[in-house]
């Protein structure tokens, strides 16, 4: 009797080892997605990284002893989609399979449901639509007025550049392409930028960054031109011009040396490669047709020096013929 109460004392005495939490889960985008990173860490310390399978599933065990209360950290990763993190403790991701979502970076998937709403009046079905300016992100405590006044200026100075340089390339364009249109949504880099002219089917999208220089009297204004429309064999470029401006400037003059000739000529490129897009689903005398368009707007934009005044002159010379005939000269 007395062997066997020692022996269930000293039983008692050695501690039964912990079984090891496993944690499981999948990770989908519209279907369940495989080659997908899981990176694990707890207590803020590395423990392991597996890769979902072809079913997008995932299982990793946490070390014995692993406290009720420590913070499980699990990363989610691939080239393609935004990355995903959860925050949980070991009871409670391990009690259910866990299911994780990653938005795609592009494409209608990428896009929220609330930002749907709000770029869903902007949405052409038929063609491509105008161009979209999309509110630079500005300091505001380097701001003359309201960073909203400041895109205001922005936006309505960027759409005279443009509408001026392509009426002087192209004297036959529609000024109802090269309106300005303002999406009110933030787009934090160009992949976000190009989604979202994807899904309006926008000409092109324009928007940019502005970084305060050295106090409060200019800015590092960084410009982005995001052509969207795509034709077969040409991928479009997204130009970018980065610039010193004063403040009282952005949306005046200081703008106008620049991006009156560079964001014409991009959008004079957006138009061409939308024409050409139309001219290739055509056939026969039509196609050919369309093709001589959009090459003597290619060969009028190559011969333009991009003089602002340019224009003036030729309106100039127009309404001197006018006179003249009137006159019967």
């Amino acid at each position: 009797m007395r062997h066997w109460l020692a022996a269930l004392a000293l039983g008692a005495l050695v501690a039964i080892p912990a079984r090891a939490q496993t944690i499981t889960g999948t990770v989908r985008a519209a279907e369940p997605l495989g080659g997908v990173t899981v990176l694990v860490e707890v207590n803020s310390r590395r423990l392991t990284t597996v890769t979902t399978d072809s079913n997008g599933k995932f299982s990793f065990a946490l070390a014995p002893g692993t406290g009720r209360s420590a913070d499980v950290l699990i990363s989610f990763t691939r080239e393609g989609f935004v990355p995903a993190t959860r925050l949980d403790t070991p009871e409670n991701a391990a009690a259910r399979p866990l299911s994780i979502v990653l938005l795609p970076r592009t494409g209608e998937g990428a896009i929220s449901d609330d930002i749907k709403k709000v770029l869903g009046p902007a949405v052409t079905h038929v063609g491509t639509g105008p161009l979209m300016f999309v509110p630079y992100r500005l300091p505001a405590d380097a701001a003359i007025g309201s960073v909203g006044e400041l895109n205001q200026r922005l936006r309505v100075q960027l759409q005279r550049l443009i509408l001026t340089h392509v009426q002087l390339s192209l004297p036959d364009a529609d000024a109802r392409d090269i309106v300005l249109v303002q999406l009110n949504v933030e787009a934090n880099d160009l992949e976000r930028l190009r989604t979202y002219g994807e899904f309006v089917n926008a000409l092109a999208m324009v928007s940019g960054l502005g970084i305060a220089d050295g106090g409060t009297q200019t800015i590092e204004l960084a410009s982005s031109f995001v052509i969207i429309p795509r034709a077969q064999q040409f991928e479009p470029p997204i130009l970018t011009i980065v610039d010193t401006v004063p403040v009282a400037g952005i949306g005046r003059v200081a703008l106008d040396q620049r991006m009156s000739k560079e964001w014409g000529r991009a959008t004079v490129i957006a138009l061409a490669v939308r024409d050409l897009r139309a001219a290739q689903s055509l056939a026969g005398s039509q196609k050919r047709a369309a093709l001589e368009k959009t090459q003597r707007f290619l060969v009028a934009e190559l011969s333009d020096d991009g003089a602002n005044d340019q224009l003036s002159a030729r309106k100039l010379q127009q309404l001197l013929g006018q006179v003249r005939r009137e006159l019967g000269q």
